[in-house]
């Protein structure tokens, strides 16, 4: 009988220590203690800017400065030169930016119409852009530069192939 009581004692002391250090995890990880509803995992960004983890609230914050950005200059472009542009029979049309898509539609002084669009990837963590002119293309966020580096080595960095690209579009410069 004393065996047992003793396996007993091992058994709960076992338990106590499982449960405390779970407990002490749990108080130690600040991210199961934020406010937010929204989940809070981490991966680790390999970038040549070195290894740093990106939470899923940093990139949603990543991506609506970004959409934030898009929209707000444009808006600012076409407000001062649309008297320009239908001169040229042109036009801009920029829709969403809520859900982290925005879609950008340039009709040319050819009548041709242009689509870009940029949108998030999430379980990727990238930023997308698809060009009218230059096709697909995938970033990665740039957290020293608060930047989208491309995925292939060697490439523009979105906001250079924003501005380079739409400018050729619109036929005047664009600044981000």
């Amino acid at each position: 009988m004393l065996k047992h009581i003793r396996s007993s004692s091992v058994l709960m002391n076992t338990k106590r220590f499982y449960t405390t250090t779970i407990i002490n995890k749990f108080m130690n990880n600040s991210s199961l203690l934020s406010s937010s509803s929204a989940p809070t995992t981490t991966t680790t960004e390999h970038t040549p800017l070195g290894d740093f983890p990106f939470t899923q609230t940093q990139y949603i914050g990543a991506i609506n400065r970004t959409v934030d950005r898009i929209t707000e200059v444009l808006d600012k472009f076409y407000d001062s030169e649309v008297d320009n542009l239908e001169e040229k029979g042109m036009d801009l049309e920029v829709e969403g930016g809520h859900d982290g898509v925005v879609n950008i539609k340039v009709t040319t002084s050819e009548d041709k119409l242009m689509v870009f669009v940029v949108s998030r990837q999430t379980p990727a963590r990238e930023l997308w852009l698809s060009s009218a002119i230059s096709g697909p293309w995938h970033y990665r966020y740039d957290h020293v530069n608060d930047d989208w580096i491309c995925t292939r080595e060697g490439h523009l960095k979105f906001w250079q192939r924003m501005e380079k690209e739409l400018s050729q579009v619109l036929e005047q410069e664009i600044k981000f």
